[in-house]
């Protein structure tokens, strides 16, 4: 039964992403990361605007842990598609080391 549960618990996270070391915005909601994100795809990531955009982001939100070496709060991505999300994963390993899987 365990098992059972870790299975469905790691196909959820299947599609998440960490990004890393992205500045924070006083009183930030989830539209704004969600925003930020995409921003992040298109400029750190080097993927196209407009490739970046069509990149469907279920949902995006920060960690709760707060940190304590003063780095801003890592933002978790789930992004829809399994292909999108490797796309990025590509491109990130190619020109920065800021995403990972979660």
């Amino acid at each position: 039964m365990e098992d059972g549960i870790d299975y469905v618990e790691n196909q959820t996270r299947r599609n998440n992403l960490r990004i890393d070391g992205v500045a924070e915005v006083a009183a930030e909601s989830w539209a704004d990361t969600e925003a930020i994100t995409r921003k992040t795809f298109a400029a750190a990531v080097k993927l196209p605007k407009d490739q970046a955009n069509a990149i469907r982001i279920e949902r995006a939100h920060r960690t709760r842990a707060s940190n304590s070496l003063g780095r801003p709060k890592t933002v978790v991505g789930n992004i829809e598609l399994y292909k999108d999300r490797d796309t990025i994963l590509q491109a990130a390993r190619k020109s920065t080391n800021i995403c990972r899987t979660a």
